[in-house]
């Protein structure tokens, strides 16, 4: 009886916490950043040099695979978010847009293997239409799980170096 108790309780405090990130998370991508300074909510930011395993940790931590190989991959900002999934789904899966995409425009992905192409082709799409080979566009991708923690992290495009007067090409 009192694992039963303990089980209702850390679900209703589970679902209020969701409530709580899901609010910060629209106001993430809606509202001035400045504004949101003010706010505290656990967020893993990984920032470091091009092609030195920033997504290597976010794929660890999530169990899904990023987009990886030589040079610039990383072309936008991602922000992936882990999230319990509702107990009425059967499977897990995950939603995926980018800022300029209207929310009625959110693809869901039921096959997790294939998040690495997806986020591939929209990193794709909005570098193409914007003609730069990095933007500031997010990715939005959100995995639903059984029995997820909810986090949510954010990947950043590799910082490059250039000196001055030094011709890169």
């Amino acid at each position: 009886m009192v694992e039963f108790a303990q089980n209702a309780l850390n679900n209703r405090i589970d679902e209020q916490v969701r409530r709580v990130l899901d609010v910060y998370d629209r106001a993430r991508e809606s509202i001035d950043s400045n504004v949101l300074r003010e706010v505290i909510i656990p967020t893993i930011v990984v920032i470091g040099d091009q092609s030195h395993g920033k997504s290597s940790v976010l794929e660890n931590i999530a169990k899904i695979n990023l987009p990886k190989g030589r040079g610039c991959v990383t072309k936008t900002p991602l922000e992936l978010k882990l999230r319990k999934r509702d107990p009425s789904k059967t499977a897990d899966y995950a939603t995926i847009r980018h800022k300029d995409m209207p929310e009625t425009e959110l693809r869901q992905i039921n096959d997790l293997s294939t998040i690495e192409l997806e986020i591939k082709r929209i990193s794709d799409e909005i570098t193409k239409a914007q003609n730069l080979p990095i933007v500031d566009v997010p990715i939005y991708l959100t995995i639903y799980r059984e029995n997820q923690i909810d986090l949510t992290m954010i990947d950043l495009p590799g910082m490059t170096y250039y000196e001055p007067g030094h011709d890169s090409g």
